[in-house]
């Protein structure tokens, strides 16, 4: 039987199904002792009986966060570790350091935990010296990434209608996500094959498909284009441009889409 502590839940959809069979191999690979429900997250397509997902949550909702919360009203666990589709694990996880963690939200009444150490506007947790604890108006306080989450908090920041990239800019300050304190791991217990994913605006990052061909991961390279230098160049710009003032570009992005969402009304 599963844990009842936690379940694991991957964030995909229809079009990511090629993605399906390299997470599972990779979760099979490097967490070959997973004691949580593995639950997949789609619109209507089902994986290969072969592969680790335990259960398929299915949900029509036309936007990610929408079918987040169809997904979490099937989670039975108060905790939830998050993983987009693309996040492959890359090295062997351990499991006393996910028990670990969820030790410490449970004793110190955490919301999240990012678990690869990244963002910025943090300070040293003052209770546990291997996490830092970020500040009410970081950005990304908030975020997609791997993380686990406390699930009725995860469930309480999300909003039916709004995007990824809209959960984590609009929720990063929204009242609800500020009622928990967010933390994040110093030395992260996730390493994942690509900073930013296996594929990046719907192309392949090469690195995944150099990293899936030396494992021997089976990957359909025919479903999508590999980045080349363009995708590359434009990527650094908006590296550059958003790490000048995390902040303001954050607010700025925020005071558009209000804007945008007033004139709709």
């Amino acid at each position: 039987m599963p844990s009842d502590r936690m379940s694991l839940l991957v964030m995909s959809c229809d079009r990511y199904a090629d993605l399906w069979n390299p997470m599972s191999d990779c979760l099979k690979r490097f967490w070959p002792d997973c004691p949580y429900e593995i639950l997949l997250s789609t619109e209507s397509l089902s994986p290969a009986p072969e592969t680790a997902f335990h259960r398929v949550i299915h949900s029509g909702s036309a936007a990610w966060s929408g079918r987040l919360l169809d997904t979490l009203n099937a989670v039975t666990t108060p905790y939830t570790m998050l993983l987009l589709d693309d996040l492959w694990p890359s090295q062997t996880i351990s499991t006393a350091a996910m028990e670990g963690i969820l030790d410490l939200m449970e004793r110190d009444g955490i919301g999240d935990v990012h678990l690869r150490n990244e963002g910025s506007d943090q300070r040293d947790y003052d209770k546990d010296p291997a996490y830092r604890i970020y500040a009410s108006d970081a950005p990304y306080r908030i975020s997609a990434s791997a993380s686990i989450w406390n699930t009725a908090f995860l469930t309480s920041v999300l909003r039916p209608e709004e995007s990824a990239w809209e959960f984590e800019r609009i929720g990063s300050y929204r009242e609800d996500a500020l009622k928990l304190p967010v933390l994040v791991c110093k030395a992260s217990p996730l390493s994942v094959v690509c900073d930013s994913g296996a594929v990046e605006q719907g192309r392949w990052e090469p690195l995944a498909l150099t990293f899936a061909k030396e494992q021997g991961i089976a990957v359909d390279s025919t479903k999508r284009p590999v980045k080349n230098w363009r995708d590359r160049l434009k990527k650094s710009i908006k590296s550059f441009v958003y790490n000048v003032n995390p902040k303001l570009i954050l607010a700025i992005q925020n005071r558009i889409y209000r804007a945008q969402q007033s004139r709709k009304k």
